[in-house]
């Protein structure tokens, strides 16, 4: 009874139209991309369903235009396919034949009215009761519906039928399928934390007798319409507004996520009645996502979650303007040299600066002392930022990470760490830099300072350097403060540096040094990490990256039953090794089985641990820990490195057309697949890696 009711009642068509009359010239499209980033939620209060998609990027163009200027009139419906269980789809030919006979309403979101007027791409159907659903199951009741779908699974698939000049439908291919179920929900949290709006323009214009904001976005990410989507399109996007004199943002009110373009009355904040008055106005805007976990069938819980804020938007209003005095004309020099990040403009730039901000400062400064533009480090080796900055921070050796995969990017940063960043940026500007070559920068040592014993060893060369230099001064009474030693100390984040004497700092390191030649000395001594946990002995490992040789293609980080890491793909095999410049290492290996074209995915593990060089063709692993799963297929995998403690490593390097690579046996350790197509293998040797940084 379920597929018999279902079927009448959640073949649903999701329609607008729009069919205005204009002279006809254009010729309309032939096809339409499926809609994307579809989902389907259930509400426990409601009682019905709804399956939200978005267009992709030819649906919005010809809805960004008025039917004059594309030439020809456009109808937007959409038609939601489902299945109970492993049951079979519903959709048939009469679908195509007969399209609007499964027409249900498509209310208020895709046409070319609410594209134009409110940027609005992702469109929301299928508002239907599960009473309706499901008529002749007595079980299925208000309070038991929830129970019902912990065992059982309602899958959606949506393609849009659009109509050209009142013509037959042109229909997309059906969207990837989402599941509506009980069990587990996504990560949404981590999703929400990691996603934030892109704000492009928050201008003032005076409409209607008033002054009226636009503020006009990017097109959200995809991970971010996931969730909206599997939440029923129910994430909001904050506005928050600081005037000129206003120490704090204020929220003047929260809009539908779908709308790229938000226009709000704010005649309660801007008095005035010309335009010219609104383009002198003084102040800047910044938004954020909010969730709240309710719409997301399952969470089981009510909480609002909120996303990082948005760039900042500033109109008349200068990049420092929330700093101290007397730091107000050296920030003004930072910004006419473009040393102030997006992340600190609009800031409160007398808090102290986190490790993620200080990351984008480095940048910024490479960049103006170098001339050269940076790139972001692929694929991410950290789980808990994926920043653009710190990656690119990380990329050129600026700076470097506080375990295998982390940054810690909103830890405060302290002095000796940010004397080390900065060191890093210049060595990374000497004449001919190498990866993997250390270089000692020579310089007149200066006076110890009076703490000198709290200065740790690696940071010592480089707060010693900036100082001499005038870069980085003392705290007064020839202290440096390098870092916090008590738990009272870190309490009143003793020794962290401010946003503002960070950028202070970047000006004098341009003006004392940009175009200076440096002493230095190759080869010598050891580029300093910003913590104390530097592989010993030759450093030839430190900072590169191995995929498996020669098979591997592409990457990606996937977290998978628990496990998560850098992944390469190849073909039987597939593996990465990492060796961090902090003296940690990451071991990834993904195991495919199978045969020809035929290979199913047999399991990933995760090694972590410390690494130590012993010489030009031994290194050594110790404090490792693993993780693993176990694929479904020719799992007996055997010989796990966490079980051995510590593992003693041959290598050795080779360059052949394919570029460098590298031989890894290790002791004692191998993976050996039993019962498979392709016969027992033995990993002892590891094989062969192609360096991939």
């Amino acid at each position: 009874m379920f597929r018999k009711s279902l079927s009448l009642l959640m073949a649903l068509v999701m329609a607008l139209a729009l069919v205005p009359t204009v002279a006809f010239a254009a010729t309309p499209p032939t096809t339409i991309k499926a809609p994307k980033n579809i989902g389907t939620t259930f509400y426990y209060n409601a009682c019905w369903f709804v399956t939200t998609m978005s267009a992709q990027d030819d649906l919005r163009a010809i809805l960004s235009q008025t039917a004059e200027e594309r030439g020809y009139s456009v109808q937007v419906n959409a038609q939601v396919d489902f299945k109970i269980d492993s049951g079979d789809w519903h959709y048939t030919s009469e679908w195509d034949t007969d399209p609007m006979k499964y027409a249900t309403a498509y209310y208020n979101n895709i046409n070319e009215v609410s594209a134009q007027r409110f940027g609005k791409f992702i469109g929301a159907a299928g508002r239907i009761n599960y009473k309706y659903l499901f008529p002749d199951d007595p079980q299925l009741s208000e309070d038991n519906v929830g129970e019902w779908l912990k065992s059982h699974t309602v899958t959606t698939r949506a393609r849009y039928m659009l109509s050209f000049n009142g013509g037959s439908a042109v229909f997309s291919d059906w969207s990837e399928t989402y599941t509506v179920t009980g069990k587990a929900p996504v990560d949404f949290k981590g999703i929400i934390n990691s996603s934030k709006p892109t704000l492009t323009s928050s201008a003032l214009e005076y409409y209607a007798g008033k002054p009226q904001m636009n503020v006009l976005f990017t097109e959200p990410s995809d991970a971010i319409q996931k969730l909206s989507a599997a939440a029923g399109g129910t994430i909001l996007t904050e506005v928050w507004l600081r005037k000129d004199g206003d120490k704090e943002f204020k929220k003047i009110g929260d809009w539908s996520m779908n709308e790229e373009k938000i226009a709000i009355d704010v005649g309660a904040y801007f008095p005035g009645t010309s335009q010219k008055e609104f383009d002198a106005a003084k102040y800047e805007v910044r938004t954020r996502y909010v969730f709240r976990s309710s719409n997301y069938f399952p969470a089981y819980e009510d909480v609002f979650y909120y996303s990082p804020f948005s760039n900042i938007i500033a109109y008349n209003m200068p990049a420092w303007a929330d700093a101290s005095a007397w730091a107000t004309d050296t920030l003004k020099k930072a910004d006419e040299l473009g040393l102030i990040p997006d992340v600190l403009k609009g800031a409160d730039l007398k808090k102290p600066i986190t490790r993620k901000e200080f990351a984008a400062v480095c940048v910024k400064i490479y960049e103006n002392l170098s001339g050269t533009m940076t790139t972001p480090f692929s694929p991410n080796p950290f789980t808990d930022t994926n920043d653009t900055e710190v990656l690119k921070a990380y990329n050129f050796g600026l700076m470097v990470g506080t375990a295998a995969d982390k940054f810690s990017p909103d830890t405060i940063l302290n002095r000796e760490q940010a004397a080390t960043a900065l060191t890093n940026v210049l060595k990374r500007n000497l004449p001919g830099w190498q990866k993997g070559v250390t270089y000692t920068l020579n310089f007149t040592q200066p006076a110890k300072f009076a703490d000198d014993a709290k200065i740790s060893d690696w940071a010592k060369p480089s707060v010693y350097f900036m100082a001499a230099n005038g870069i980085i001064a003392g705290t007064g009474n020839n202290m440096f403060s390098p870092r916090a030693t008590t738990s009272a100390e870190e309490a009143v984040n003793y020794a962290s540096a401010t946003r503002e004497q960070a950028l202070v700092i970047a000006v004098r390191m341009v003006e004392n040094l940009k175009g200076k030649t440096l002493d230095y000395t190759q080869g010598g001594g050891s580029t300093t990490p910003e913590q104390p946990t530097q592989p010993s002995g030759n450093n030839s490992l430190a900072g590169t990256v191995w995929s498996k040789y020669p098979d591997s293609m592409d990457w990606w980080y996937e977290k998978m039953d628990g496990i998560e890491g850098i992944i390469p793909r190849g073909r039987s095999y597939a593996n990465s090794w990492i060796f961090n410049n902090d003296g940690t290492f990451v071991l990834t290996m993904r195991w495919l089985t199978g045969y020809g074209t035929a290979y199913q995915m047999g399991g990933v593990l995760v090694t972590r641990g410390k690494y130590q060089v012993i010489n030009d063709t031994q290194f050594k692993l110790t404090d490792m820990s693993t993780n693993r799963t176990t694929g479904p297929y020719y799992g007996d995998v055997t010989g796990w490195f966490a079980e051995k403690g510590e593992i003693n490593c041959e290598y050795q390097f080779f360059t052949d057309e394919d570029g460098e690579g590298i031989k890894i046996k290790m002791d004692g350790v191998g993976i050996i697949v039993k019962d498979s197509p392709l016969g027992e293998y033995d990993n002892t040797w590891s094989n062969y890696w192609k360096r991939t940084y």
